[in-house]
């Protein structure tokens, strides 16, 4: 049993509304509202997690009982922590990911009747709301009800490191969900104007925040340790690329951040915005190979290019062994795959006038200018990925009380140990080497 006060609304007023509300209950009646009490992945910085099943009951004759394995999220934090993690933004946007975006885009492909399946994207929803509620908190809140996918066998995959069959099916199903972005964009749809300007702006440096902690004690943990390790600035390019960076960015690296959100007539559009292996579920056959996959956590999104969504995945979660060999192979299939989709949704080929600034070498040297979006992100985020979990967890508790303390910055910087520093040294080098810090002469 549980003595929250937040949860019991949600069972009292929140589940009642949804099953009286929505059509997916129609004829039922709630029975049963039973918590799972191991709420909270630690890999969420900012989000307090209900697992609930809910038993529910035809009101007809057959009397038919009903499971609705279901997950509830919520903001977690005091104002202060909200502000400063801007969670208010973050969590305004994911509700209306689910509540509007993607129906647009379920429209868009029944109407154009493409292959994409829209619904296999993301976790049904069943509830979404945002605004104040009496009795649940004095704060602005949102609350999010979405179908639990555990039972139907999906999971995370690895922690870290994934393969290539992992990194096939995240290319694929972020190419469709892009795809659809830039059919609207080429059909002029009115929908999308306004769809692009229903988000809530997220910028990284309008004021600081805790983007500003965590991306200056990244620099500093780089910088401190290659200065111990002078051995790695054998290469002269990678040297210069890396005294160009400290020149121009170390004391203000969320500018990095911010210049990649630069609008770009052809190629921005609303993306996923935190598209890594902690924002997939998986679902495995009984050799233990990946034959499905849901995104979810749609609260960093922006409208900014996608190789935002590519490099962030491209270079936190393809596994070193396997990177340099298959780094341009995962980007050809990713824009086949996008073209693929956005020539089923236009109903046109490849000649078509419309799809040549998304031809190959376009795409290719667009990445090249915002390819070390994925690189910064690695330089903050890769030591909590790649600690042990209970370090990742004490070091989660102090986020959220104590951001700006001492205990954080010194925890941050030993986070993950030598191994982690070496392998974002590694991801830096091959930036280097593909031409990804040119942007910095």
């Amino acid at each position: 049993m549980t003595s929250d006060k937040k949860y019991e609304f949600i069972k009292n007023n929140i589940i009642p509304s949804m099953i009286k509300n929505n059509d997916c209950f129609n004829n039922q009646t709630l029975t049963d509202c039973i918590l799972d009490d191991s709420v909270q992945s630690i890999d969420g910085f900012m989000s307090k997690i209900y697992k609930i099943n809910l038993v529910t009951q035809d009101t007809g004759e057959n009397g038919i009982k009903y499971n609705y394995p279901i997950i509830v999220k919520i903001m977690k934090g005091d104002q202060a922590f909200r502000t400063k993690t801007k969670s208010n933004q973050q969590f305004t946007n994911e509700i209306y990911i689910y509540s509007d975006v993607i129906p647009a885009f379920h429209q868009l492909v029944q109407s154009s009747k493409s292959q994409i399946n829209v619904d296999n994207w993301s976790p049904k929803v069943y509830y979404s709301n945002k605004g104040k509620f009496d009795g649940f908190s004095d704060e602005y809140e949102t609350i999010l009800v979405l179908e639990n996918l555990a039972p139907q066998g999906f999971k995370g995959g690895p922690r870290l490191d994934l393969d290539e069959d992992h990194l096939y099916l995240m290319t694929k199903l972020i190419a469709e969900y892009h795809s659809c972005n830039y059919a609207m964009k080429i059909l002029k749809d009115l929908k999308y104007e306004k769809l692009s300007s229903g988000l809530v702006p997220l910028r990284f440096n309008d004021e600081r925040n805790f983007w500003h902690i965590l991306y200056e004690h990244g620099m500093e943990r780089t910088y401190k340790y290659l200065d111990a390790k002078p051995a790695h600035f054998k290469d002269d390019k990678f040297k210069q690329d890396m005294i160009n960076l400290k020149n121009k960015y170390y004391d203000k690296p969320v500018d990095i951040l911010e210049m990649m959100l630069r609008n770009d007539e052809h190629y921005s559009i609303i993306l996923h915005g935190d598209y890594n292996r902690n924002n997939i579920l998986f679902k495995y056959d009984e050799n233990g190979k990946p034959i499905d996959i849901r995104m979810i956590d749609y609260q960093e999104v922006r409208y900014a290019t996608p190789l935002l969504d590519l490099s962030f995945y491209f270079f936190m979660n393809m596994n070193p062994n396997i990177r340099e060999q298959f780094w341009d192979v995962l980007l050809k299939y990713y824009h086949d795959c996008m073209t693929k989709s956005l020539i089923d949704i236009l109903k046109c080929d490849r000649s078509d006038e419309r799809l040549e600034p998304y031809s190959y070498e376009n795409f290719i040297k667009h990445f090249a200018q915002c390819a070390f979006y994925g690189v910064m992100i690695c330089i903050h985020f890769m030591p909590w990925m790649s600690s042990p979990e209970e370090d990742c967890e004490k070091m989660t508790k102090v986020f959220e009380e104590r951001i700006e303390s001492q205990e954080f910055h010194d925890g941050v910087l030993v986070l993950g140990g030598e191994p982690t520093d070496e392998r974002i040294i590694s991801i830096l080098k091959f930036a280097s080497k593909k031409g990804y810090m040119k942007i910095f002469e």
